[in-house]
């Protein structure tokens, strides 16, 4: 999987002088690699060399800024995320390198939040469909190649997949860097092909 383009330009926006861009930015950095509770209005004042009442003026308190960042990095996640899987199928819902699997712990650490803040969990809710109908949509593309592969686009069979997609994620980002870690996301990897095989298999049989 080394060989899937990361899309970079999607996630991050190192040449804006957007104030949200660079929060965005630098609060990927910030929850992929430390977790939600570093991002706070000290870490965001330390990383950009402002005052924390410079940046509290510009978002707010600490429950504000998070739901910026939240709601800018659910927008960039969306993005990449629909052309990843039109350009790569569904082996494009996976992290692929050290940086995809930093963007993805950010998007775990948000559904983790999502449970106890009824904001993060309305953007949750909205990604998840737009992750549902990337998936149906290659489903189908690939039904409509091979004739004989019919694949059932029922709820159920997108969910399931995709809850199966959530695992294989956490099981890559607690993966260890280096050579260990790029044979991970060929196992991963290949872990999603067969179970989408099977789904595809088990469509056609019972149509």
């Amino acid at each position: 999987m080394p060989d899937l383009d990361d899309l970079r330009h999607l996630m991050l926006e190192p040449d804006s002088s957007s104030r949200h861009a660079m929060v965005t930015d630098l609060g990927i950095t910030i929850v992929g690699d430390q977790g939600w509770a570093a991002l706070t209005p000290a870490s965001l004042a330390q990383s950009l060399g402002l005052t924390r009442q410079a940046v509290h003026q510009w978002f707010g308190d600490q429950q504000a800024l998070r739901l910026v960042f939240a709601r800018h990095f659910a927008g960039r996640w969306e993005r990449w995320i629909d052309v990843r899987v039109y350009a790569h199928g569904h082996r494009g819902l996976l992290p692929t390198s050290e940086e995809t699997r930093r963007w993805a712990r950010v998007w775990l650490a948000l559904v983790e939040q999502s449970a106890r803040d009824d904001d993060l969990g309305a953007l949750v809710a909205h990604l998840r469909r737009e992750e549902a109908t990337a998936l149906g949509h290659h489903l189908s593309s690939r039904a409509a190649a091979d004739h004989d592969v019919r694949v059932s686009l029922l709820p159920a069979t997108t969910s399931a997949l995709l809850a199966t997609v959530e695992g294989l994620r956490i099981r890559a980002c607690r993966a260890s860097r280096g050579d260990e870690s790029a044979q991970l996301d060929l196992t991963v990897a290949h872990h999603l092909d067969a179970l989408v095989g099977g789904r595809c298999l088990t469509s056609s049989k019972s149509a």
